[in-house]
């Protein structure tokens, strides 16, 4: 799309208005563009479309933003209009970048301005007249240009500051959720066995009384009885406690609230 608009632009200035464009020089900058855009397409189809690295996003930021500079600087520099396009280049990358790497498109930005202040050539106009700014006024486009570079990194960096927390919550959150679905299917498997195994063990007590009743009473047999009907109530007393509700088994299935548990991870 930037390289339709540049080269759409030129077409325009040089078609329809006639201004005395440097177009040999325009048209390499343009065909760069293209070549690296063509590189780094077939570099991703190799890839099978991974994402990039953050130092390759930076390298084609910073050739674009060089590129832009080059296009202005043949073209009048900050008298061009079209100097907030520098703009750009430094919003995707403090949106997508880490702090160093954005801070450093922000700083060539920053001395691609202050070159084309001093360094440009003289902006294109119509046949027999030429449009000179005076300096006071490239001063004030300069400073506009570095306020808005400023302002807008420092904008898309903090929206993409928060995106990062509020994915970071959303992964943790779905995280505790799948960690509550596992113990409610872990309770709904302590209530079948419990169910289950209440037949068994009632029967167990039934044959320990049995053989207490029929056992003589300081004899081995009775003694062994009176142990099996103790560990049988004690399993009905085990599976009493598996099969409560989750609240109602301690603080290891304390609820939290979804607002305190985001509060917590941001």
């Amino acid at each position: 799309m930037t390289i339709f608009g540049q080269s759409a632009t030129i077409f325009v200035a040089t078609a329809w208005f006639h201004f005395d464009l440097p177009l040999w020089g325009c048209l390499a900058a343009i065909a760069a563009s293209v070549a690296l855009n063509l590189n780094a397409t077939a570099r991703l189809k190799r890839s099978d479309g991974a994402t990039p690295d953050g130092a390759l996003t930076a390298a084609h930021l910073g050739f674009d933003i060089l590129q832009i500079a080059t296009l202005l600087g043949l073209t009048g520099g900050l008298q061009n209009p079209f100097c907030l396009l520098l703009v750009a280049p430094v919003t995707v990358a403090a949106a997508s970048l880490p702090g160093r790497q954005a801070v450093f498109m922000g700083l060539l930005v920053l001395l691609a301005t202050v070159c084309l202040f001093f360094v440009s050539l003289p902006l294109p106009w119509q046949a027999g007249t030429e449009m000179v700014l005076p300096p006071l006024y490239k001063i004030g486009i300069g400073l506009a240009l570095t306020t808005g570079v400023v302002f807008t990194s420092a904008y898309a960096w903090r929206v993409a500051a928060d995106a990062e927390k509020l994915e970071l919550a959303l992964a943790t959150t779905q995280d505790v959720l799948q960690r509550e679905q596992r113990m409610a299917a872990l309770g709904g498997l302590a209530a079948a066995a419990a169910h289950e195994l209440g037949t068994p063990l009632a029967t167990i007590q039934v044959v320990a009384k049995e053989l207490l009743r029929a056992s003589a009473k300081d004899g081995p047999a009775a003694e062994d009885a009176a142990l099996i009907l103790q560990q049988a109530e004690r399993c009905r007393e085990i599976l009493k406690r598996l099969s409560q509700q989750p609240e109602e088994g301690g603080i290891a299935f304390a609820e939290v609230g979804l607002k305190a548990l985001l509060e917590e991870v941001v």
